[in-house]
């Protein structure tokens, strides 16, 4: 363990001078797969309002770039997922404690069960940004030092996941938490957002992720049905005109809801048109009129390779 605290120095310095998240988990990953016995290491971080992990494994990993992240339940029972929600890690000192805690997923292992597995949630003091996953080919014969290795890594890896900035050219990585131009600088008092694809389920994702989230938010149906009408035009406007993927996101205030649509910047931004001035028989071109319509507000902004559609209902007028 010692020539692992002695290396911990040098990914400490490593994780600071990451600015992508892609970056902080390779080098994570990288570090993790080179501790003794280590067989396999994982790196998740949780997304869709905590719903779904991105989650990217040492199995398929590249040396530097991670292009093989790929989406997972949060509510599965698995030692990553339970370290991640409760933000409590995750100890399985040998095959019998991995056996008898998760029983499916040690029955699972294709090519034999790893003798000990360690979950480590990235905490930043309540908040929990992911977690750190480590299979090892033996048995743990220390396991208070063994977290307390973790932990520091996690620290280091949660604090520069918080520095990171999201890539322009990526809005996976992209989490909307300011308000819009002209908005008031409030804070949210709710946020939740996701990642939608550059193909024509985009609009029907968005929707679902809507309904479910203002339904759980307790928004009323007035407000649910005008706020899934904008998303959907909105969201389809991108598909027809960007064909790129896109960030929705959706901000709860005290008077006021708004979603933003972020996506790659392709030609110019939209305009406002009034509705009573478009052709009544068009099959076309008429979504971005009706957002006008419905929104209590609506505008564009573009920063760089990336622009935001957004809108904003009045609880107060609709609710």
């Amino acid at each position: 363990m010692g020539s692992d605290t002695v290396r911990s120095t040098d990914l400490a310095r490593a994780l600071g001078r990451a600015r992508r998240v892609d970056e902080i988990a390779t080098i994570a990953l990288r570090w993790l797969t080179e501790l003794r016995g280590v067989v396999r290491a994982g790196f998740a971080l949780p997304v869709v309002g905590g719903r779904q992990l991105r989650f990217l494994s040492s199995d398929g990993a590249p040396a530097e770039e991670p292009s093989q992240w790929c989406s997972i339940d949060a509510y599965d029972r698995l030692p990553l997922n339970d370290a991640i929600r409760t933000g409590r890690n995750v100890v399985l000192d040998n095959p019998t404690e991995f056996a008898t805690r998760y029983p499916e997923l040690f029955a699972a292992q294709e090519d034999g069960a790893p003798r000990s597995v360690v979950a480590v949630a990235l905490r930043a003091g309540e908040q929990r940004l992911g977690g750190l996953l480590l299979y090892r080919d033996h048995d743990l014969t220390d396991p208070a030092a063994e977290l307390a290795m973790l932990d520091g890594l996690a620290t280091d890896v949660a604090r520069a996941l918080l520095a990171a900035r999201p890539p322009a050219h990526s809005p996976v990585e992209l989490v909307c938490e300011q308000a819009p131009a002209g908005a008031a600088p409030d804070e949210a008092l709710e946020t939740a957002n996701l990642l939608l694809p550059a193909d024509e389920k985009a609009p029907g994702l968005a929707r679902r992720f809507l309904r479910g989230t203002l339904n759980d938010w307790s928004i009323g149906d007035e407000i649910l049905d005008a706020a899934l009408l904008c998303a959907s035009e909105v969201v389809t406007n991108v598909i027809l005109h960007v064909q790129e993927s896109s960030v929705i996101s959706v901000h709860r205030r005290e008077k006021r809801l708004t979603v933003h649509v972020h996506q790659p910047t392709v030609g110019e931004p939209p305009a406002i048109k009034s509705v009573e001035h478009d052709d009544p028989l068009a099959v076309a071109g008429r979504g971005l009129a009706l957002v006008n319509a419905v929104a209590t507000r609506w505008d564009t902004s573009s920063t760089g390779s990336m622009s935001c559609v957004w809108f904003e209902l009045s609880l107060a007028d609709l609710g």
